[in-house]
């Protein structure tokens, strides 16, 4: 298998000397480097089709989900791209992932709610009440946190991860 590495992707910076823990460091390295170009364009057509959904709310609904459609936007367009600046902190892919989900999830329930709405479908207003509860309720604002905890967190974090996984010296916890 060819190596396949971009430079500025992210990998464990070190996680030991064992051949469980290199073989690791090696599938995670390929992965992360396989996956940092795609993301960028996941990125470009998330962004783009969650603006245009966005952008079709009607302006007779946006009274009703103001803050869902400001948190979802915030996420979208501030949250997202900030989670995946190079350089990538170790912990931040996980949280992304989820991210990208929470968007992705949310903006369907919008877009339903929205061609609902528009449709003056009976189901309008559970509709609309479903994107407004999986955004407020949903764990959105929780994942946008968890991305801003993993892009600050300290060396010594990351460490104790390991730790926790992999135990101290030769070891292992599991």
């Amino acid at each position: 298998m060819g190596r396949h590495h971009h430079g500025a992707c992210p990998g464990p910076s070190t996680l030991g000397t064992s051949p469980r823990r290199d073989g690791l460091f090696r599938s995670s390295r390929f992965f992360l480097s396989s996956w940092c170009p795609l993301s960028l364009t996941i990125r470009r057509r998330l962004l783009q089709w969650g603006t245009a959904i966005l952008d079709s709310v009607p302006y007779s609904m946006r009274a009703t989900i103001d803050e869902p459609l400001a948190l979802l936007r915030s996420a979208l367009v501030e949250d997202l791209p900030s989670a995946y600046k190079q350089p990538i902190a170790p912990l931040v892919p996980r949280p992304a992932i989820f991210l990208i989900s929470y968007i992705a999830s949310s903006l369907y329930l919008l877009q339903h709610a929205v061609w609902s709405y528009t449709r003056r479908e009976v189901e309008r207003e559970v509709d609309t009440d479903a994107f407004r509860r999986w955004v407020i309720e949903g764990g959105l604002k929780i994942v946008q946190d968890e991305v801003k905890r993993a892009q600050v967190a300290a060396t010594e974090r990351v460490r104790f991860d390991s730790a926790l996984v992999y135990g101290c010296a030769t070891r292992p916890k599991l």
